[in-house]
C-alpha cells in the first residue's frame, strides 16, 4: 500500500538525542519519512541506571506521542535490552486507564 505525503516516526531513547548514531539514521530515511527523536535523560554511567524507571519511560513515550503525530515509536538501547516485558506489562495495564500510549 503505497503512502502519500510524509510519515514521522518517534524514536524515545534513554540518554539524549544527540548521540552520533542517530544522526546517520537520518542520512538513510526514504522521502517522506523524518524522525522525531527525544532522550530521557536516564542513562548514567550503566544501563543498570535505567533499573525502576519505568513509569518514567512509559510518561515519556506517552509525550512524545501526544505532542507529536507519529506513525509509530521506537524505543531504543536498554530499554529494549533490559526491561521489554517489565515496560510491555506496565504500559498495557496503564494504558487501559490512561491513553494515548
Amino acid at each position: 500500500m503505497a503512502t502519500t505525503g510524509s510519515v514521522q516516526i518517534g524514536i524515545l531513547s534513554p540518554a539524549t538525542p544527540d548521540r552520533p548514531h542517530f544522526k546517520s539514521l537520518e542520512n538513510i530515511l526514504p522521502p517522506g519519512v523524518s524522525i522525531v527523536h527525544e532522550g530521557l535523560g536516564l542513562l548514567g554511567e550503566s544501563y543498570r541506571n535505567l533499573a525502576g524507571k519505568e513509569d518514567a519511560i512509559i510518561d515519556g513515550a506517552r509525550g512524545l506521542v501526544k505532542k507529536n503525530k507519529v506513525a509509530g515509536l521506537m524505543l531504543t538501547g536498554g530499554f529494549v535490552t533490559l526491561l521489554p516485558m517489565r515496560l510491555v506489562y506496565r504500559s498495557s495495564l496503564r494504558s487501559r486507564r490512561l491513553s494515548p500510549l
